[in-house]
């Protein structure tokens, strides 16, 4: 690619980011005037309209907006590759913005934040605790971690590891209803559905395992949640029996809140993934999904 090329190209990303030809100006230290020409230039070589301008109003057109997602990635890359090159084999060290959900504190407790930021002295931390899909490359997160299933995406993805899960009920539930004895007599009893999030799919059969016994039940319930921390808040108000990871019931458990259902069967795992804009990550970033990995890999089974 031509120099002037990728200097057009990085012109039409600031402007397009920010959505003014002034703006980007300012932050390329350039006139606006050239920055208008640089797109105008851009879209010459490429022989697509990228921008609609007005005298108000800046909007990318679908080509536009299609090549700016592109590019970004691009850039994304270089700009990483190049605080490698420069950095290693520096220890980690830089600010980092992490976005999750309020659920992964029951591993990610504020005493492993703690454990973090002693071992890596150089890092700070920005962490957002969500239970909304938090796109890195738009909003400018170093990783998201998701629990569960992960939307279609074109960004990296990495396993950390997995949460084991099991049946739960409070003991006020079973007093009323019984304890199931075997899988089967989950059929006749309430249970708590988890629904996928941003769709209307509510899960309405669990698979168990035994030693190397699989079954698959059709649960019915009055209840589906679309969070791991509420199903486990209707679990203890006995809703119902509910699948969920033991992270989250162990506190119950032992309070005597939640008591386990056919404790000899479980129920497929939650995987825990760290969703990143690039594979090229920085020390600081490479640190924290190390971190996240060991802290997970007591759950594997």
């Amino acid at each position: 690619m031509k120099p002037q090329l990728i200097h057009h190209v990085r012109v039409f990303l600031e402007v397009a980011k920010l959505g003014s030809f002034t703006a980007a100006a300012d932050v390329l230290e350039m006139q606006k005037s050239s920055t208008s020409r640089s797109v105008t230039a851009l879209e010459k070589e490429l022989g697509v309209k990228l921008i609609n301008r007005t005298t108000r109003t800046l909007v990318l057109t679908e080509e536009g907006r299609h090549y700016f997602e592109q590019c970004s990635r691009g850039m994304h890359e270089i700009v990483m590759a190049t605080q490698l090159a420069q950095t290693a084999p520096a220890s980690a060290r830089g600010h980092l913005r992490v976005a999750a959900p309020p659920d992964f504190t029951v591993r990610f407790t504020a005493e492993k934040v703690r454990e973090f930021l002693d071992r890596y002295p150089n890092v700070t931390m920005d962490l957002h605790f969500t239970p909304k899909w938090m796109d890195p490359l738009a909003e400018r997160y170093d990783v998201t971690v998701r629990m569960g299933e992960l939307p279609d995406s074109s960004l990296v993805i990495r396993r950390l590891g997995e949460l084991p899960r099991r049946l739960y009920a409070s003991p006020d539930y079973l007093a009323r209803h019984g304890t199931p004895r075997a899988p089967a007599e989950l059929t006749t009893h309430q249970c708590v559905l988890r629904s996928e999030r941003g769709s209307d799919q509510i899960e309405r059969q669990w698979t168990l395992r035994a030693s190397r016994r699989s079954v698959n039940v059709d649960v019915q319930g009055r209840t589906a949640v679309n969070n791991v921390g509420f199903i486990r808040n209707l679990a203890v108000a006995g809703v119902g029996v509910a699948v969920m990871a033991d992270a989250f019931a162990d506190p119950d458990v032992e309070a005597g809140s939640l008591v386990p259902v056919l404790s000899n069967w479980s129920a497929a795992s939650l995987p825990v993934y760290a969703v990143t804009v690039s594979q090229l990550l920085p020390a600081k970033t490479r640190a924290l999904l190390d971190f996240l990995s060991e802290l997970l890999a007591p759950m594997r089974r």
